[in-house]
Order: structure tokens, then C-alpha cells, then sequence
């Protein structure tokens, strides 16, 4: 077997390895209060939760949609910043339109 086919054989066992380690949880919309970022899951409104699959899209992240609710990866989520600033965004008409497909 040659180098190259090798090389093929162990970059897609490490992809498969590392998408099967990829945990899903509900997104949450996430508010700065008190200089502190918090769930704010009140704000998962339908309209919402279209918005912010925009906003998913735009930066290509994976993401599955069941029973209404938008789930992406832990990693992500747990970025409160990054979800606050997804937040913002997906609340954004003027950011949506510019970027809507």
C-alpha cells in the first residue's frame, strides 16, 4: 500500500473519530446581564430560532433541528461569548438581510 492511500486511510478514521465524539445539546439564547452572559431561553422563539439557523449557516456550523429546537455542538455552546454575539445577530434584521441567501 502507498503513502499517499495511508494518509487517506488515517485522515478519514481521524474525521470519523472526531465527529463520533461531537456531543449535540439545545441551543439557548445567551443576554449579557450584570457583565455576566446568561440562558436566556425565553427568547427561542420561532422567529428566533429561524434567525439563528442564519446565523449557523452563515458560519458554517453543523447543527440538527428536532421538535422544533435547534441543537449544535457542546464545543460551540459552550462558547458563551461566540453564542452571545449569535445571539445578537439572529435579533439583527439589518445583519440578516445582508446575509440571508
Amino acid at each position: 500500500m502507498d503513502i499517499k492511500k495511508i494518509n487517506l486511510i488515517l485522515i478519514m478514521s481521524l474525521t470519523i473519530m472526531s465527529s463520533c465524539d461531537e456531543q449535540f445539546v439545545e441551543l439557548k439564547p445567551i443576554v449579557l446581564e450584570n457583565d455576566q452572559f446568561i440562558e436566556e431561553p425565553t427568547l427561542a422563539t420561532p422567529e428566533f430560532l429561524e434567525h439563528i439557523v442564519t446565523v449557523l449557516k452563515h458560519y458554517d456550523h453543523k447543527f440538527e433541528l428536532k421538535e422544533g429546537k435547534v441543537f449544535i455542538s457542546e464545543k460551540l455552546f459552550d462558547d458563551k461569548e461566540i453564542m452571545y454575539n449569535y445571539t445578537k445577530k439572529a435579533q439583527d434584521d439589518h445583519w440578516l438581510e445582508k446575509h440571508s441567501q
